[in-house]
């Protein structure tokens, strides 16, 4: 067990144990408004900007979780086609993209998240800073690029990592020939 393995393990443990409480939190918050707006007739106004930030910090906490379990969607075209080396090439190549963009996103983001705060933009409703909901863009993909630099590292040092096509149940192909012959045991 590596260090940055150590702490990528504690992070997404973190991020699905708050990404778990945002949602609760928003599916408590959701039918509150619409009770208070529609049969008491006294909506509560800064409930829909709440609910619009819980969205966005469970969406950028979530991709990095989903990166971690390498279950994000994926075209696997090149990758069914290809084995042994030339495979490990596309997945090196795809490391590198993908940490590359993080890296890229991250900064992108944060300095944008720095700009809404020093420019001391609000949200209209709750008077809460806008940086507080642009906040999750950098956190999130902080988060994916420590795993990808983790996916990335234990590549170049050797090791196989599980890949999404390991766990394919039948191509394309099969499930079209299936769902043609009427056999449902292959369509999910």
């Amino acid at each position: 067990m590596t260090a940055l393995g150590a702490v990528n393990r504690l992070a997404a443990r973190a991020c699905e144990a708050i990404g778990a409480a945002l949602l609760a939190f928003a599916a408590l918050l959701v039918p509150t408004s619409v009770f208070f707006r529609y049969v008491l007739n006294r909506p509560i106004i800064w409930t829909e900007e709440v609910v619009q930030g819980l969205i966005a910090w469970m969406v950028f906490l979530g991709v990095s979780v989903v990166l971690r379990r390498d279950e994000h969607v994926r075209i696997e075209f090149v990758e069914l086609r290809v084995s042994g080396v030339p495979r490990r090439i596309v997945y090196l190549a795809a490391d590198v993209i993908l940490l590359t963009f993080l890296i890229v996103a991250s900064i992108t983001s944060a300095l944008l998240t720095i700009s809404t705060f020093e420019r001391e933009a609000m949200l209209a409703a709750t008077g809460l800073p806008v940086g507080v909901i642009y906040a999750s863009m950098p956190v999130g993909f902080g988060f994916s690029a420590l795993n990808a630099l983790e996916r990335l590292l234990l590549r170049l040092s050797g090791r196989d990592l599980p890949q999404h096509s390991d766990r394919l149940v039948a191509s394309t192909s099969q499930i079209a020939a299936a769902a043609e012959a009427g056999d449902e045991t292959i369509v999910r």
